[in-house]
């Protein structure tokens, strides 16, 4: 999101008293009183932009003009990977994009556009219900689901999105469901309380948690580990768990609703919900608050990126209006979401989202990625 400045500057009060500066940038954010505005629009459109100018007397004078914003998360371009299987997962790591069909192959490109196929996880169960899942970090790839033909873990590496190994883990565990890196190391987890750790994506310490929670996602904040689990065996992914090190686990609140993903950008976790809109957490996992979304639907929220600059994205379903209309969530705080303008088959197919090397890029069904303009 770049910064557009304005300034008041040319006013003046004829009697040399203080003034007072009301600026309208027409999408709803409250701005300071300044004779200068530095101002970011979160989406694209035409704004008005008014200006009133006060001396607190009764004196008033007022000026506007309209800016257009323009937006590259407005302009998606469709490709494909060279299947029709269906993709599961996305991670963006050096210089390359990786992602991951259902099946457990594997995709790699430089640019978002031009794709290979890379072969994929070894020993992989290829079944639709095996929802592979990937991560990147210290210079690897590691990909994370279930094993061939046993219903067991598997867990694999790449040091360059290419060439998969086995890693090394103990054997017969449950299948891991998520996986993700922070705080220099690893973390898959899976059900039964299952919770894999590893500094380098090759060696895996098992911790089995007090309780056997069911872990369906985790993410680290940057300083903890957050966890979500079944609230009960075969309900909703809602529990928060939280650790500092993913060792020691304790077990926190509800989130109140079915949470569909967990996220962390700027050492902030969010949580995504079905009918939940997002919650965010700025203590590490013990308190969570929800996020101001756009008009007065209750919102579905799936998938989030984030880019170097702030900007989150997320994809969702607006779950009140007519036809539950689903909408790209822009926002550069996390705290207040707005609607992009446009790209909502982007947002309806989305499977996961990535920023990486200039674009986000969206993977979904039949093999589909649609990539942003950088």
């Amino acid at each position: 999101r770049s910064t557009a400045c304005f300034s008041a500057a040319a006013s003046f009060d004829p009697e040399g008293g203080p003034l007072a500066y009301y600026w309208n940038t027409g999408d709803g954010l409250v701005n300071r009183n300044a004779v200068v505005l530095n101002h970011a629009w979160n989406v694209g459109g035409t704004y008005p932009l008014a200006l009133s100018v006060s001396d607190m007397k009764g004196g008033v004078g007022s000026n506007g003009l309209t800016v257009t914003v323009s937006d590259p998360l407005d302009t998606w371009t469709a490709g494909g990977v060279g299947t029709t299987v269906n993709l599961q997962d996305l991670v963006s790591g050096k210089g390359r994009f990786v992602t991951i069909d259902w099946f457990g192959s594997t995709y790699l490109s430089w640019d978002g556009t031009n794709w290979e196929n890379t072969g994929g996880l070894p020993n992989y169960d290829n079944s639709l219900s095996s929802h592979p899942q990937l991560a990147f970090g210290v210079n690897t790839f590691v990909g994370v689901g279930r094993r061939a033909t046993t219903s067991t873990a598997q867990l694999c590496y790449s040091l360059d999105g290419r060439l998969w190994s086995e890693a090394s883990f103990t054997g017969g565990l449950p299948p891991a469901l998520d996986v993700a890196y922070g705080n220099g190391q690893f973390i898959a987890v899976g059900t039964g309380g299952t919770v894999l750790r590893s500094t380098n994506g090759i060696n895996w310490t098992l911790t089995t948690v007090g309780g056997s929670p069911d872990f369906s996602f985790v993410t680290c904040d940057g300083t903890a580990w957050i966890a979500v689990a079944l609230n009960t065996p075969g309900g909703y992914a809602e529990r928060v768990w939280t650790s500092l090190d993913g060792a020691s686990w304790s077990q926190q609140n509800l989130l109140g609703n079915q949470v569909m993903e967990v996220f962390s950008s700027g050492n902030t976790a969010y949580a995504l919900g079905w009918y939940g809109g997002v919650q965010f957490s700025t203590d590490h996992g013990l308190t969570w608050q929800n996020a101001t979304m756009p008009g007065t639907s209750r919102w579905s929220v799936y998938h989030a990126a984030s880019s170097p600059d702030g900007t989150l994205l997320m994809a969702g379903q607006a779950m009140d209006e007519s036809g539950s209309p689903a909408a790209l969530l822009v926002s550069t705080d996390g705290r207040t979401w707005s609607r992009s303008s446009g790209n909502t088959n982007v947002a309806s197919a989305s499977h996961a989202l990535a920023f990486g090397h200039g674009p986000f890029l969206s993977v979904e069904s039949g093999g589909v990625t649609r990539r942003s303009a950088p």
